[in-house]
């Protein structure tokens, strides 16, 4: 299983406020995370997010909208391979349960809340056929 951890980082210093998603360094003698777009070629892949920002920003209690393809905002359902778990406002995870036997792109935005408004960054994860 693979482990890759996340750092939401809401910058309201801009207008309007941005989203960066970066790679958080890991405990050690682990590898640090590689940067979205993310390939996965292990059967089972876990994402965490933690939030990072001014008091208030959040994440939203589904903090996961899938879409069609990069950078579009039409909802589509969640892939079956996905479970999306928010443990708090200020921590998620999303397992990946790579189990195709072609490569699939699956897009989806990040949703924080912050100051009455929804602010999102869209990262893609690229399943490519388990490895082993």
């Amino acid at each position: 299983m693979d482990i890759n951890n996340y750092t939401v980082t809401l910058d309201a210093s801009v207008e309007p406020p941005t989203i960066t998603i970066t790679a958080t360094p890991p405990p050690p003698g682990g590898m640090l995370a590689p940067p979205f777009p993310v390939t996965v070629t292990a059967p089972i892949t876990l994402f965490t997010f933690t939030m990072s920002g001014p008091p208030g920003a959040a994440f939203l209690s589904y903090p996961v909208q899938w879409s069609m393809a990069p950078g579009v905002t039409t909802p589509d359902n969640p892939p079956p391979m996905f479970t999306v778990h928010s443990y708090d406002d200020q921590h998620f995870s999303i397992w990946d349960y790579n189990g195709g036997t072609t490569s699939t792109s699956h897009n989806f935005f990040v949703l924080v809340y912050y100051n009455g408004s929804i602010y999102s960054g869209d990262p893609t994860i690229v399943n490519d056929p388990p490895m082993g």
